[in-house]
């Protein structure tokens, strides 16, 4: 099981100040995003019943110089991140 993207883009002149962002999916919800602009940092939203909203975002270290390096930098180390923390899902 890995995570799926999903790409949102902004046209005119919207995209000049925001070129949008890649929602991060686990199993047909969001978990997190990247931005689209360099590097591209990812965020993922996390359990946390402290907060009133039930989640926290964090940002790994890792910055990518392309969504594609982020990709399959996410895939990779799944495993991993599925250990060590429990990812919020987003309804839609």
């Amino acid at each position: 099981m890995g995570f799926t993207f999903k790409r949102n883009t902004n046209t005119g002149l919207a995209a000049v100040a925001d070129p949008g962002y890649t929602d991060i999916k686990l199993n047909k919800l969001v978990v997190g995003y990247f931005s689209h602009r360099k590097p591209h940092r990812i965020s993922l939203a996390i359990h946390d019943a402290a907060q009133k909203c039930g989640f926290i975002w964090i940002k790994l270290t890792k910055e990518s110089e392309s969504e594609e390096e982020a990709r399959e930098f996410l895939n990779k180390h799944c495993q991993k991140i599925f250990e060590k923390y429990n990812l919020y899902q987003f309804e839609e």
